[in-house]
């Protein structure tokens, strides 16, 4: 509950790292904060550098993902949506249905709101993390690691995972890790969208 407190009431964090869940890999290098974050993801090989200040989500991808997010039955829409948007800012709504729940990634608080059942959760002898002492708190159902700070506040400086997902994501910078500044020039995707045929 601490860890939880304290990471979650952090003005910002740097979150890097990767994940693989069923096949599905995820990797990230990002800043989170309080409403507001931006860094790059990378996706199943698809690249996104995103930036979030609520209400609006700016979103710069190559062609190559553009393309590859209309594969199936209408490839026409990823070739058009890769002619308009390769390489550009396009700005939309964090309430997007497509792309929306990316803004989440940039939330400290989306990382630590669910602790769920912690009745498998065990608390290890203080080790290091990334240079850091650490307390690691093993989870055996999900063989999962979250190592929180062994000094001071005692922010989440990390987790590791061998279960059904594995990977591992550093936390660092905290209150340090800089918010990069809304793009100066962007497309706005809802007038597209809204634009008659």
């Amino acid at each position: 509950a601490d860890a939880q407190a304290a990471t979650a009431g952090a003005s910002s964090v740097r979150i890097s790292g990767s994940v693989d869940e069923n096949g599905n890999r995820t990797s990230l290098n990002v800043v989170a904060a309080h409403g507001e974050g931006g860094g790059v993801l990378f996706q199943q090989g698809k690249r996104f550098q995103i930036i979030v200040h609520t209400p609006d989500l700016y979103m710069k991808a190559p062609a190559s993902t553009w393309t590859a997010l209309n594969t199936g039955d209408d490839t026409a829409a990823g070739e058009i949506a890769a002619q308009l948007f390769a390489g550009r800012w396009v700005r939309m709504s964090t309430t997007n249905d497509e792309f929306g729940g990316m803004a989440n990634l940039f939330e400290i608080s989306t990382f630590v709101s669910e602790t769920g059942d912690l009745s498998s959760v065990t608390k290890r002898p203080v080790t290091t993390f990334h240079g850091a002492r650490a307390i690691p708190l093993y989870d055996s159902v999900k063989q999962s690691t979250v190592y929180v700070a062994a000094t001071g506040a005692p922010y989440v400086l990390g987790m590791t995972s061998n279960g059904a997902s594995t990977g591992s994501v550093v936390f660092s910078q905290y209150g340090s890790a800089k918010v990069p500044p809304a793009p100066a020039h962007s497309v706005d995707l809802s007038a597209l969208e809204q634009a008659p045929a």
